[in-house]
């Protein structure tokens, strides 16, 4: 049974407002973590190595935070 694409609109609507809400819940130091391990990660990838050029974001307040990622970075 195909679930109507109306249900399931509402449904990622749900899903994104309780993720958004858990964000907001965090607390600055635990999004810092998140940022270095995710960081840690990335730059750990050939891919990353390799790269000639890397683009970042400014994060808003309820994402993770990259100022320390875009620090990180030797300039190219």
């Amino acid at each position: 049974m195909e679930i109507g694409s109306e249900h399931k609109n509402d449904v990622k609507r749900a899903i994104r407002k309780e993720v958004r809400c858990r964000i907001r819940g965090l607390s600055a130091d635990v999004k810092a973590l998140a940022a270095e391990e995710i960081y840690r990660l990335v730059e750990r990838t050939e891919a990353f190595a390799r790269a000639h050029s890397i683009a970042f974001y400014a994060a808003m307040d309820d994402e993770v935070p990259t100022s320390s990622a875009l620090l990180r970075r030797p300039a190219m």
